[in-house]
């Protein structure tokens, strides 16, 4: 079994209102984001997988990191990491994941709601995702980090 990357990311707009997509109308509710393809950095391949899914831009929040040496390229920080261990019913398999969470703000919020690989996208407001029941919405680590940082959510 091997591990796959991925990136994901709180899409906040202007109210900083959470945005969650499905791609199918029996699937879940999750953060947007995909796979990084091959040779491609976190932070790159969630730019280019918005794009794709969304159709927007995204500038991702205020975690950076700072270097003098012109060799190292710094990277934005994520927000959390994880591995996740998950038996997928369609691949009949197990699935590792490694996931890279983001806080980033949409250029703009005109959702290009015609494509292929997001059937339904819809904000919730952080208070909102705080209260939802039901554990095939989302999962519960994004409430961990949502309740984590409350506090500089309030300051974006």
């Amino acid at each position: 079994m091997s591990l796959c990357f991925v990136s994901r990311a709180f899409v906040l707009d202007t109210d900083n209102n959470i945005l969650l997509i499905k791609h199918q109308d029996d699937s879940p509710r999750v953060l947007p984001g995909g796979h990084l393809e091959e040779n491609e950095n976190p932070s790159r391949a969630l730019r280019r997988e918005i794009k794709e899914e969304l159709g927007i831009g995204i500038q991702i929040l205020w975690i950076r990191n700072r270097t003098n040496d012109d060799a190292v390229m710094m990277l934005p920080l994520p927000v959390s990491m994880q591995e996740l261990e998950y038996y997928d019913e369609e691949k009949d398999a197990l699935v590792r994941k490694c996931e890279f969470w983001y806080f980033v703000r949409a250029e703009n919020t005109d959702l290009k709601e015609e494509k292929k690989e997001v059937k339904e996208s819809k904000r919730f407001s952080i208070s909102e995702l705080l209260n939802l029941e039901s554990p095939k919405e989302i999962f519960q680590s994004t409430k961990d980090i949502l309740e984590q940082n409350e506090d500089l959510l309030e300051l974006l």
